[in-house]
């Protein structure tokens, strides 16, 4: 659904840094970054890369970021300089670019490739063919800083925390074959059954997904597993994996937020723990992404939140309309 890009932008109003005679601040689209005073006059074209993007240190826009000579990629990150918010990297156009106009993607030509949280080393299992003739495409979310026109002043909306994880699907369907079989998968893979596998370890330590699965056949539930998967535990003991959904396809088509989430509480599926349901605020949207997880026995801080319409609806440009706030502390220390 997401198709991640790096392009070519002109520089817009710039600012003075309170704190700093030797840095100026200016806006891309939603985010703030910090640049050095001069660097960039008003109506520049210059290349932004969002957080959580790996740039390549060989290129030789990049290599001012090489401080080890081990390292090949620079994962851009959020800092504070001299006390603001420095919300990714701009950069000068590289010559061999500076004829494409504002709006060029150029992930591909700067070797920017998205940042992908490491899973565990053994997630186990192999990869097995998925259900016939149902529809489950791989889950991805644009960030709303990028995007934060789709979402309209007083539209209701949901918004959920973002559980950090790896992300799950599970629908009971039919095989080639013609037989009815539990399919677990990944973002990306439907996996076999597997003692190491972190997906079907939440299935089984979730005996509710299978349960919805068998009353719902050929629907598909999205979650997250999370606990012992990544950097943030969410209270999980040794060898603990929680799944919380956060959305539910139906033939194809996205399910209504009400809906969906009655029929996975119906059969006790937790859900992604609501933050806030009313109508769409920016300011409570971005409040929403910080502070404290609000997971039942949780101690980690929150990795950010997802903002989806009650009524789902798509966009031509990201498909679903589902965005993601990630918190600035999260991008700051994880």
């Amino acid at each position: 659904m997401s198709t991640h890009s790096i392009e070519i932008i002109e520089i817009g109003e710039i600012t003075s840094h309170p704190n700093a005679d030797k840095l100026c601040i200016t806006h891309v689209d939603g985010w703030q970054c910090c640049i050095a005073k001069d660097q960039f006059k008003v109506g520049d074209k210059a290349v932004y890369i969002e957080p959580d993007y790996l740039v390549p240190l060989s290129h030789p826009a990049f290599s001012f970021l090489k401080k080890d000579e081990s390292k090949t990629v620079e994962r851009i990150r959020v800092r504070r300089l001299r006390g603001q918010l420095s919300q990714g990297l701009l950069i000068p156009v590289p010559p061999e670019l500076a004829d494409l106009p504002v709006g060029t993607n150029v992930i591909d030509q700067l070797g920017i490739e998205r940042y992908e949280a490491p899973l565990p080393a053994s997630t186990g299992g192999m990869f097995v063919g998925g259900p016939s003739g149902v529809y489950a495409p791989k889950f991805d979310v644009e960030n709303y800083q990028k995007f934060m026109c789709l979402f309209e002043q007083d539209e209701p909306v949901v918004i959920t925390e973002k559980l950090h994880g790896a992300n799950a699907r599970f629908t009971y369907a039919q095989d080639k074959d013609g037989q009815w079989v539990q399919y677990c998968g990944s973002r990306t893979n439907w996996m076999g059954e597997d003692d190491k596998n972190i997906w079907w370890h939440a299935f089984r330590q979730c005996p509710a997904i299978g349960e919805w699965c068998r009353d719902n056949p050929e629907k598909i539930v999205y979650g997250e597993v999370f606990g012992n998967v990544q950097s943030l535990k969410y209270g999980a003991k040794p060898n603990t994996y929680f799944f919380a959904a956060f959305a539910v396809l139906d033939k194809g088509q996205w399910v209504d937020f009400a809906e969906a989430y009655q029929s996975t509480q119906s059969s006790e599926v937790p859900w992604a723990p609501i933050l806030y349901r009313g109508p769409f605020n920016k300011e409570k949207a971005l409040a929403c992404s910080e502070g404290p997880s609000t997971w039942p026995g949780a101690q980690n801080i929150r990795e950010g939140c997802v903002v989806v319409p009650e009524k789902e609806r798509m966009d031509a440009k990201v498909g679903r309309v589902m965005l993601k706030i990630v918190s600035n502390v999260y991008l700051e220390k994880h």
